[in-house]
């Protein structure tokens, strides 16, 4: 009777956010990896071929308002992983410099910690490549894993700009399954992120990557460009120049290697200047049209590979912020590009 208390109270503090895969791209998790204090854990979907019968999937009874499975329904077949944690796990974790523990906090309190280490985590992996995912529902009370074993329990809550149902252009070139080495460097990293986090720089992030599935390619490509600017900033009096030299400095490591980022930002940035300006046309249509078959599959070209370009241009200077835990300074940008301009 002990054990069954002590599970029962460890079920009401758990915490999951599922992930829900494209069709096209679903990715099978068949082992469960450790981030910190969350596991990132396989979930076995229901067959895409089920016929849909009211509580299919035997779960129907387990929210405490029934109008929640209604919401759940949608991706329940598209569920392969998800992310979770317990707060018992949390409680003698020192949260701030003053010594602050988890245990101290309000309810509320303690959620909001915890949800922001998972978006913190969430973004390394998409940063790693995996992207083909939204994660649309947040579960309190159980495991997606274990979610039909329970009874008018679960509390639900949606995450409005994930929960896409159709497949929606991703701007990542290179989508991937992550091995065990991604999984390692998402560990030593996912508490980084919190010291990166000064005036809520990184919320920016969290929320940028999420809005990278929106249906429309130009928003895309917008979001995209708002980011790499919110890293290099730029000169007002030149801003081309600024934007091209300072990411040329943060990523070539050589003057060849320089000279080919400046050149390749450039013709990017007119691109979205063209865009946005409305002097080039950048629709859907647009961006199916503009892929090629290549060795059994397709390549972007035209402007679906100048998005992918600038996507991997905002990621790889994401991931350089991360390996040097800081973001530029302005002086540190200013000095790249006079130092670009010298050479």
């Amino acid at each position: 009777m002990k054990k069954v208390g002590i599970k029962n109270r460890r079920d009401k503090l758990t915490h999951s956010i599922g992930f829900s895969f494209t069709s096209e791209a679903v990715y099978h998790f068949h082992h469960t990896y450790e981030i910190g204090l969350f596991k990132l854990q396989p979930i076995i979907p229901l067959l895409k071929e089920t016929i849909f019968i009211a509580n299919t999937d035997g779960v129907l009874d387990a929210f405490k308002d029934r109008d929640d499975y209604g919401k759940y329904a949608p991706f329940r077949s598209n569920f392969c992983c998800e992310l979770t944690t317990c707060e018992e796990d949390w409680k003698n974790l020192v949260v701030d410099d003053k010594g602050l523990t988890f245990n101290s906090l309000e309810s509320s309190e303690k959620l909001n910690f915890i949800t922001k280490i998972a978006s913190a985590i969430i973004l390394l992996l998409r940063l790693k490549g995996m992207t083909y995912f939204t994660t649309p529902i947040e579960l309190s009370g159980t495991t997606f894993q274990e979610l039909s074993q329970k009874n008018k329990s679960v509390e639900m809550r949606t995450r409005f700009t994930q929960s896409i149902i159709d497949f929606i252009p991703n701007p990542n070139p290179d989508p991937r399954k992550l091995v065990d080495e991604d999984f390692v460097w998402i560990n030593e990293n996912h508490h980084a992120l919190g010291t990166l986090n000064e005036n809520g720089r990184m919320n920016f992030f969290h929320d940028l990557y999420d809005s990278l599935h929106f249906p429309n390619v130009s928003v895309q490509l917008t979001l995209i460009w708002s980011g790499i600017e919110s890293i290099v900033k730029s000169d007002h009096t030149g801003t081309r120049h600024s934007i091209k030299s300072r990411c040329a400095m943060i990523l070539g490591g050589t003057r060849e290697e320089q000279r080919d980022i400046f050149n390749k930002v450039g013709k990017l940035y007119n691109f979205r200047c063209d865009v946005i300006h409305g002097n080039k046309e950048f629709s859907m249509l647009n961006y199916m049209n503009d892929f090629e078959e290549d060795d059994g599959g397709f390549k972007p070209i035209g402007g679906a590979k100048k998005l992918c370009d600038s996507y991997q241009i905002l990621t790889d200077l994401l991931l350089k912020v991360i390996d040097d835990g800081k973001f530029p300074t302005k002086s540190e940008l200013k000095s790249m590009q006079n130092q670009y301009a010298q050479e």
